[in-house]
């Protein structure tokens, strides 16, 4: 019954329960070698990295919808206008 709360979890802590309950059922041995299989601090830099370009690319394209809302609370395009825009710039 457990497993399933790993997923709305997010995977983000492994001492929650549901990871406290997987490591006892896989065993700590077992548990150790995956961990160490799957650690790789170059990987989680270059992932770090990553995530932080998203979130720039994200901010950037935010403070631009921002800036066309502000258009649509001042009555100068519709907001028709407004989301025309918005979808056509996610693609």
């Amino acid at each position: 019954m457990w497993p399933h709360m790993l997923i709305p979890s997010g995977f983000n802590d492994n001492h929650s329960f549901p990871f406290t309950q997987l490591r006892q059922h896989i065993g700590e041995t077992e548990w150790a070698r995956r961990e160490k299989e799957f650690y790789s601090p170059s990987k989680l830099e270059v992932s770090a990295e990553r995530k932080v370009m998203e979130l720039d690319k994200y901010q950037k394209a935010l403070e631009k919808l921002e800036q066309i809302k502000s258009l649509v609370d001042n009555g100068d395009i519709t907001t028709q206008g407004f989301v025309y825009y918005a979808v056509n710039q996610s693609g």
